[in-house]
């Protein structure tokens, strides 16, 4: 639970040791009895991670004490003309009034009211910002306070009816990010502070879900149109909030930061198009969004900053290959010697005509490569670079075309692709140095240096029939590429293509020139 908590109706600021008073009346029925009823009453069949009769009763008791202590959690944008009430303020019982206070008081008197808790936070008062630990503490604990409030209420500022929702200030800001995602109860109210729909949950279940959803029914509130409501409400928002953020209904419902390793740049997108009135907050404010921790360092700059949260990233999962699936500005040589990290989250922004692979499904191929998407080899943040083992393949160009600002090159790889050569996007900033009248053009040879390959201990490399990331080298120089990551797509490949001493294609492929080669970029 959060460090500090406003106690209603009262409004008391109360500490963690008073938190605690505050819920002892509401744990005394936890009794043995109650206990050893929940046990039997369990389906354990269906719990994860639990086994013995030990684990069985510490779940239980952990499930009674959290269904109790419940708290109302705020998302908000901050006032921009007056001043808000901060921790302070409300130590000191000086300045409250204004806007500020109005805020404060009416997310209280509605989440008592409307809401029944007797617990709420805000981050504008139940933070010391003065304490750089707190600070520092909370900004880390951010998104798991929100994922376990008993519900998150979203003041609109600038809603007064349902059209008004996607053209809001909050859905541009980078924190409110996290809130929107985080909550597994979530109600929307106006800049009169009314509610934008009826019912319990504007995060709720969808026409085609079961009726029946016990956490949808903690609140006795509306119950005559509750069914109604809980299966509609999020109909309703989510074409809303897909045009305001383009985060997809199945997103909204069934966001988890574990599985963000697989959709890394469509998750940057999100955050590419949200701003924060502190630099390093577009990177902090992103920790609990991918499920990361690291300390905050306000003055080290928006870079660095989303430096470490790749860092962050990189060590934290294993099929992460993804994170460098991107354009633009790579991180300054004052941050990090690597070129493969990029400057900031637009640097993920799909651009017209691009293609671009967001996430990657491995289920097609599965049968047939029975690894993960990672690095079959560690691929490694060193002080020189980050160290990657990438599959050498030798290419030439075969043609080169613009179209709308995209430029298409083609290229020809292996006795194969001689007839239909493989084809790959360039971007605008790298595409001349494949122009024929500069530097001899379709005189240079390149390399496909192939990093989404796979091998086992036979040396047998796969690579899968799906669009595969790389990067390409001038052969002169194998050691210093000329592109950033991109797609390539092949084109009339074995399904998946399978290199190999005993490939029955091996006589379409210059052996001595295809090779597994270490780099640091």
């Amino acid at each position: 639970m959060p460090i500090r908590l406003l106690q209603l109706p009262d409004m008391k600021l109360i500490e963690k040791g008073d938190i605690f008073k505050h819920l002892l009346p509401k744990l005394t029925d936890i009794t043995e009895s109650w206990i050893a009823d929940k046990i039997q009453s369990t389906k354990w069949e269906e719990v994860a991670f639990v086994s013995g009769k030990a684990d069985r009763r510490k779940r239980v008791i952990e499930e009674g004490v959290k269904e109790r202590a419940q708290y109302a959690i705020l998302s908000h944008t901050w006032l921009l003309d007056e001043r808000e009430i901060i921790y302070d303020d409300w130590k000191t019982q000086q300045n409250l009034s204004g806007a500020g206070y109005a805020k404060l008081k009416n997310f209280c008197q509605v989440a008592y009211r409307d809401h029944g808790m007797t617990l709420a936070w805000l981050d504008t008062l139940c933070i010391n910002k003065d304490s750089t630990s707190e600070l520092d503490e909370s900004i880390r604990s951010m998104y798991r306070w929100y994922r376990y409030s008993a519900i998150c209420i979203v003041i609109l500022a600038e809603t007064t009816v349902l059209d008004d929702v996607p053209k809001d200030r909050w859905f541009t800001r980078g924190w409110t990010l996290q809130e929107l995602l985080a909550p597994g109860r979530l109600k929307f109210y106006s800049k009169s502070w009314t509610q934008l729909l009826d019912g319990h949950n504007d995060k709720g279940h969808t026409e085609k879900d079961d009726d029946d959803d016990d956490d949808d029914d903690r609140d006795g509130d509306n119950d005559s149109n509750h069914g109604k409501n809980k299966s509609s409400n999020l109909s309703v928002f989510a074409p809303l909030i897909e045009k305001a953020t383009g985060i997809s209904l199945d997103e909204l419902r069934t966001f988890d930061p574990a599985g963000t390793r697989r959709n890394i740049p469509t998750r940057m997108i999100w955050a590419s198009k949200r701003v924060t009135t502190r630099e390093e907050d577009s990177a902090y404010c992103l920790m609990g969004f991918f499920g990361v921790s690291f300390s905050i360092a306000y003055g080290e700059g928006r870079e660095r900053a989303f430096f470490r949260l790749l860092e962050a990233i990189m060590t934290t999962y294993r099929d992460i290959l993804a994170i460098l699936d991107w354009s633009g500005k790579p991180i300054g040589r004052d941050v990090h010697a690597t070129s493969l990290f990029p400057s900031g989250p637009e640097c993920y922004k799909r651009i017209l005509g691009e293609a671009r692979l967001e996430s990657f499904d491995w289920s097609d191929i599965q049968d047939y490569v029975p690894f993960s998407f990672a690095p079959k080899e560690p691929m490694t943040l060193t002080h020189l670079g980050i160290r990657i083992d990438l599959y050498c393949v030798p290419a030439t160009v075969h043609s080169f075309e613009e179209h709308d600002g995209i430029y298409t090159v083609s290229m020809k790889c292996g006795a194969r692709f001689r007839e239909e050569p493989i084809v790959i996007n360039v971007y605008p900033h790298t595409y001349r140095i494949f122009d024929e009248e500069e530097d001899e053009g379709y005189g240079k040879e390149f390399m496909f240096g192939i990093w989404t390959f796979e091998r086992d201990s036979q040396d047998t490399v796969y690579i899968p029939n799906q669009p595969c990331r790389v990067f390409l080298l001038e052969s002169t120089d194998h050691y210093q590429p000329i592109e950033m990551p991109r797609v390539w797509n092949k084109v009339d490949t074995p399904d998946p293509l399978r290199i190999s001493p005993d490939s029955p294609w091996e006589d379409d492929w210059d052996k001595e020139k295809i090779s597994i080669k270490t780099f640091i970029l």
